[in-house]
């Protein structure tokens, strides 16, 4: 096991050892409830500790039953199963947990041998504690080994399949993918709910859980060695009918697979064929409760390679992504259809696509690997491969937002923060939060409510080298712009510029120097709650009139390129007055002295442009740009206050500055928005870079 810094630095490498199998998958998550993250692979966890300030492994516990093997891996999940505060690790058909330690004892290597208690004897052998085993449970003749998913698909009958009479009870099951079986297990005691054969003794990869058909209800899918199965707890009816024959790509639906017929428009559940299909309320039409389908693959070699779903386009349904041993492919969740076909080889192991928001644009991306060496494709266009790690993204960019982390095989969204932050104990990922229903495994959450809401909060106008409170033919346009909506937004939303000459008549955009419409491209985005300054110049000249306008507008978004909860707050008109004199505060950072580590000494200086003292002048640095989660690191006030046209220059010494990491320093001056200043466009500035050694 080798543990890479954030830059890739190798920082230890002092576990080796069977891991159960070949291409064993990672899952990290705080297993005991208390200080560092473990590292769990199949049954095997893993503690750490810091030696020296390098993190490293420090005890192995291990389970003795099975392990998350389905042909490769183990690949194994963890979760809190039974309500008591403390995660349990799921190895196929059998859920362990990390035994108690012995009073005051923090790692194996302290006991003292003469331990009896059973479970404190389990954590100094270095022993999982066996919670329950499906064979046990279920009078099996032997141990069922297999992939798993953990999420509430059954109803508290667990007699009858669920549905609308037997809704899921926010318990959750253990879904297992066991050579070519699905097996639902209760997740308190192991209890076998329900087993279906879908492709016998043909393995099948880790399974995806979430609503691939916008019917409310949880589907499962997973990939074999010749069909994508998307699985439907919900039975098949006279409407909503089974479709045994396989679908293939390029062919038309086969004539074995009836239509189905959920009913037309809707608003609710009783517009639509009773009993056998709901209402999707976001696209306002009926869907049926039951929609498996199967379609063609080709996988002879591992048969165990994942999938990911995630609904892209907001329809409530998600979508499928797979690769096969020869082609990249998106599926429609509800029809099986095939949205999008790329050649693409791959080896077919246990790695699947992923979707996240890579670029931090507010929408999703498609990041997979594709190999060209293994020559298992039988379709041979060697031509149109390509090897390595590919990102694909919508060119339109109307693909929803994702979350920007996925960070482990059994990902399962409420596993690990967007800050890449391990819970220390993690939510169910089957229950509701604030509104929020993830219930899903390997899958991104969706955002139906949820959106960005950008907004101009004030407009500023100045001429540069005139005192504030004056006005000459060349103005600069400072805009505040707010993201008052739920999603981050951007880069690349287009800021506009509109004038009215009331004289001439004339309404029309504001020119820039080479007569092209006078626009600002946000450079980065602006997250929840965020506000950013931004600032143009605008010459007279550059308009018909040559004159200043009487008004000008500023509109956010003025290409309609975002989907925002609120479409009609996106302009604001502002009159051309000189306004009022105010202060102008302007900071330029100098030289940083690493000498000074690990308190770098920074040369900053503040300057007054305007036409009134500024009082109090504080100024703040970040390590970072703090529009784009900057971390504050210290602070300073200046002790006078700062008159119109002086300056003030100072030594900083940053006391919160970063170690072992190159850090870029930014500052701002009057961070609080204490002084009344005419422009606001100019109290930020970016410094050097400097790098302060670990202590």
């Amino acid at each position: 096991i080798n543990i890479y810094d954030n830059r890739g630095n190798l920082l230890s490498a002092n576990a080796a050892g069977s891991l159960g199998g070949a291409n064993p998958a990672v899952s990290i998550a705080n297993v005991d409830g208390e200080g560092f993250a473990e590292i769990v692979i199949g049954a095997n966890v893993f503690t750490l500790e810091k030696d020296t300030g390098v993190l490293r492994i420090l005890d192995r516990f291990s389970g003795s039953q099975t392990v998350g093997k389905n042909g490769q891996g183990p690949i194994s999940c963890v979760a809190d199963l039974d309500g008591d505060g403390r995660a349990e690790v799921i190895g196929g058909t059998t859920v362990y947990r990390m035994p108690r330690p012995p009073a005051g004892v923090t790692r194996q290597s302290e006991c003292s041998g003469s331990e009896t208690d059973p479970e404190e004897v389990a954590f100094c052998q270095g022993n999982l504690v066996v919670v329950w085993n499906a064979r046990d449970a279920n009078g099996w003749q032997a141990n069922r080994d297999g992939f798993c998913a953990v999420a509430d698909v059954w109803g508290a009958d667990g007699g009858q399949p669920p549905g609308p009479q037997n809704p899921p009870d926010g318990m959750p099951e253990v879904l297992v993918i066991a050579n070519g079986s699905l097996l639902v297990l209760d997740g308190q005691s192991g209890q076998l709910i329900m087993e279906d054969v879908l492709e016998a003794n043909k393995r099948g990869g880790a399974p995806n859980v979430d609503d691939f058909d916008g019917d409310g209800f949880m589907e499962l899918g997973t990939a074999f060695e010749t069909r994508y199965i998307l699985y439907d707890f919900q039975p098949p009816t006279a409407n909503c009918p089974a479709w045994p024959e396989v679908l293939v790509e390029g062919q038309p639906p086969p004539a074995g697979n009836p239509a189905r017929n959920p009913g037309g428009s809707c608003t609710d559940d009783a517009d639509c064929t009773p009993g056998e299909a709901v209402c999707n309320n976001l696209l306002g039409k009926c869907v049926c409760l039951h929609n498996a389908w199967q379609s063609r693959t080709e996988d002879d070699s591992s048969r165990v390679t994942g999938s990911s779903v995630f609904d892209f386009n907001g329809d409530g349904a998600a979508e499928v992504i797979y690769n096969d041993e020869c082609r990249f492919r998106i599926y429609d969740g509800t029809t099986g259809e095939i949205l999008f076909s790329e050649p693409s080889e791959s080896r077919t192991r246990v790695e699947y696509p992923v979707v996240a928001d890579v670029d931090n644009d507010g929408n999703a991306e498609i990041v997979f690997c594709t190999t060209t060496e293994s020559g298992f494709c039988s379709e041979n266009l060697d031509s149109q491969y390509n090897a390595g790690i590919e990102v694909w993204g919508d060119a339109s960019d109307t693909w929803v937002s994702a979350r920007r982390i996925w960070n482990q095989h059994s990902y399962h969204v409420t596993n690990i923060t967007e800050s890449a932050r391990v819970p220390l104990h993690e939510p169910e990922s089957w229950l509701s939060y604030n509104g929020r229903l993830y219930n899903s495994y390997r899958s991104n959450p969706r955002n139906y409510a949820w959106g960005p809401d950008l907004e101009p909060t004030g407009v500023q106008l100045t001429s540069p080298g005139v005192a504030c409170g004056q006005l000459a033919n060349t103005i600069d346009i400072t805009v505040g712009i707010r993201n008052s909506g739920d999603l981050r937004v951007g880069p690349g939303v287009v800021v506009a510029f509109t004038g009215t000459w009331n004289a001439q008549g004339i309404t029309e955009p504001l020119k820039d120097s080479q007569g092209n419409d006078l626009q600002y491209v946000l450079q980065n985005p602006v997250a929840p709650g965020g506000v950013v300054i931004v600032k143009v110049q605008y010459d007279a000249a550059n308009n018909t009139p040559g004159t200043l306008p009487d008004s000008i507008e500023v509109t956010v978004d003025a290409t309609n390129s975002e989907r925002e909860c609120h479409e009609d707050n996106n302009s604001m008109s502002v009159p051309v007055e000189a306004g009022e004199q105010a202060a102008d505060l302007r900071i330029e950072l100098g030289d940083i002295d690493e000498a000074w580590c690990p308190t770098p000494r920074l040369q900053a200086t503040v300057f007054n442009e305007g036409s009134l003292p500024a009082e109090p002048v504080k100024v703040r640095f970040y390590a970072g740009d703090p529009d784009q989660g900057g971390t504050p690191i210290h602070e300073e006030v200046l002790p006078d206050p700062l008159l119109p046209g002086e300056q003030a220059g100072f030594d900083a010494l940053l006391s919160g500055f970063p170690q072992g990491r190159p850090v870029t320093v930014w500052a701002v001056v009057d961070p609080e928005d204490e002084v009344f200043e005419c422009d606001d466009g100019d109290n930020k500035a970016q410094g050097p870079q400097a790098f302060c050694p670990v202590n």
